[in-house]
């Protein structure tokens, strides 16, 4: 995936091996299929990573691409809008969004952060992304 320019950052792709990596080492005595269960672990990794990058890509891009570090026209747009309505949403969910989106941290620490269970910190995130996405238009 670095080869074909799927996968930029160098960092990424040993980020990604290690996954698989840990994730091989937990499990290795539980594999039958050692071929079909490596394939079947990178592609879920990477298709983990893919997602989690273009969510983030999407709302926070900020690279005009030009080595300038500024901002494109487009994405600071974007970028001013998501904040304005974020900033609207309670305290809560304004953590519950930050910790997930920016932080990149998962929904059992986030609960636990928060004092609620895991269930409804997913259901808060879940809408409250659509509530974001509605507000966007």
């Amino acid at each position: 995936m670095y080869r074909i320019k799927k996968i930029v950052k160098i960092d990424d792709v040993e980020d990604l091996t290690n996954t698989v990596f840990l994730a091989f080492a937990e499990q290795y005595h539980n594999i039958k299929n050692i071929s079909y269960w490596l394939r079947r672990v990178i592609f879920l990794t990477y298709i983990v990573y893919y997602r989690k990058n273009k969510l983030r890509s999407s709302l926070i891009k900020t690279d005009s691409g030009d080595g300038s570090g500024k901002r494109r026209p487009a994405a600071n747009i974007l970028y001013m809008n998501t904040m304005k309505v974020l900033a609207l949403l309670g305290e809560e969910k304004q953590k519950i969004i930050t910790l997930k989106l920016w932080a990149d941290i998962n929904y059992y620490l986030i609960a636990k952060n928060i004092r609620k269970s895991e269930s409804e910190v997913m259901k808060i995130f879940v809408r409250t992304l659509l509530t974001i996405k509605n507000r966007l238009g």
